[in-house]
């Protein structure tokens, strides 16, 4: 499995949110087998943060990723961690 594979499009280019003008901060990272991309997006409403971690091996992949929020108005949330596991099934369609 090719490296530039490993990481999801949204790990690669920064989103921009729905009604915003400025893109997310995105940072990611490759060690081994491990990869590793936190987004974070700051709207005028508040900011959400998403923190990605995965380990791959062969074919399967086993990860998990957090989520904390704090929007303008109410309190502050924080998800996770929420488990994932995957099977590798081929290169990412940008499409």
């Amino acid at each position: 499995m090719a490296t530039d594979n490993l990481l999801p499009p949204n790990a690669r280019r920064p989103p921009t949110p729905p009604g915003e003008t400025a893109p997310c901060e995105v940072n990611n990272g490759i060690n081994g087998s491990m990869v590793h991309w936190s987004t974070i997006c700051k709207t005028s409403r508040g900011t959400v943060s998403v923190r990605d971690v995965v380990h791959y091996q062969h074919d399967t992949s086993e990860g998990a990723y957090t989520v904390h929020t704090e929007f303008i108005g109410l309190q502050p949330v924080d998800l996770g961690p929420l488990l994932m596991t995957g099977r590798y099934l081929g290169p990412w369609d940008d499409k």
